[in-house]
């Protein structure tokens, strides 16, 4: 299970060979092999004991801002040096080798996008005639991309994301159309959110990021070899690469949850200058989100629960990387 700690005052730390959490109600134990991941949101204690704990099971611990987003993860050092699949991860960034891969996970975006778009459709007849111009507009788009060529080296990049930016200009105001009866949302914005809608969906795409790098460390890739977003030191960019496909996923959970009649308006709050999830809007869209990921459905031509297929697409690349041929040292 990936457990999210967001109580200021909790004290996380080690009893039995266990993770002994403390909160003001009492201990709970926990055994690391019932955790995935761990997420801390909160002015929290965790003892030494308690990281190594998470470190020697393998359980990565994401710190994460006010705003959801992880701005540290503390992981194991085991298998840190430098193997031939990373290697072959540097080889593979190159145009001549990724450009397929960059191409396909646009592509795999704008698809899943448009599933995004007709679900809309099926729930809002009323705006289907719009939404099917935008989703013809979003196939042009996407054949446009077709012509990219891997010898361009200074412009493919820049071309691909002003194709993938209309894409999105489309699709961002669409969603508000859709959702202007339930939530207020005009356009795209992070940190800060400056709606309710996008402080949900910040949250949600930090949890979507979590479940993206735990699968790019078990597929054995390295999460800050990206070939598509600007490396960085130890910056994971290819999490922020890997996560493109996913993303409407994401979004068509949180449209599913906001058309449900659940949503409150006390799910969010405005401070410093932006929007954030509450305590109460924590409460619902965490387990909720939790339930869709063990769920099953289908994404990207696959079957099966959401959290497996994520995996399988992470192995599948590292499959693929480990094809490239490279000079042995």
């Amino acid at each position: 299970m990936h457990i999210v700690f967001d109580t200021s005052g909790l004290k996380l730390d080690v009893r039995n060979d266990c993770l002994a959490v403390q909160t003001a109600k009492g201990l709970k134990l926990i055994h690391p092999s019932r955790i995935e991941s761990i997420t801390v949101t909160g002015g929290i204690h965790i003892h030494t004991r308690a990281m190594i704990l998470a470190s020697d099971a393998q359980i990565p611990i994401y710190v994460c801002n006010r705003w959801g987003h992880p701005e540290a993860i503390l992981l194991s050092s085991e298998g840190s040096t430098l193997t031939d699949r990373k290697r072959k991860q540097v080889v593979f960034a190159s145009p001549s080798h990724c450009l397929e891969t960059v191409l396909r996970i646009f592509r795999e975006k704008g698809d899943g996008q448009i599933r995004h778009l007709r679900w809309m459709a099926a729930h809002r007849p009323a705006l289907r005639e719009q939404i099917n111009n935008n989703v013809e507009l979003i196939v042009k788009h996407l054949d446009e991309m077709s012509f990219i060529k891997p010898e361009a080296t200074l412009t493919w990049r820049q071309s691909i994301m002003g194709l993938e930016g209309a894409i999105s200009r489309k699709y961002w105001a669409q969603i508000g159309v859709f959702l202007d009866q339930i939530v207020l949302t005009t356009s795209r914005s992070r940190r800060p959110a400056l709606d309710p809608y996008n402080a949900m969906l910040n949250y949600v795409y930090g949890m979507l990021y979590q479940a993206i790098h735990l699968s790019v460390l078990r597929a054995g890739l390295d999460p800050s070899l990206g070939f598509m977003h600007a490396d960085g030191g130890r910056r994971p960019s290819l999490v922020f690469d890997l996560i493109e496909p996913w993303r409407a996923m994401a979004d068509m959970f949180l449209s599913m949850v906001l058309t449900s009649g659940e949503y409150k308006v006390n799910w969010c709050v405005e401070k410093d200058g932006g929007w954030r999830l509450s305590s109460a809007g924590k409460k619902i869209l965490i387990p909720a989100y939790n339930r869709w990921m063990d769920g099953k459905g289908e994404w990207l031509g696959h079957r099966g629960r959401r959290k497996s297929l994520i995996q399988q697409y992470m192995f599948g690349l590292a499959n693929q990387i480990d094809q490239i041929d490279i000079p042995q040292w």
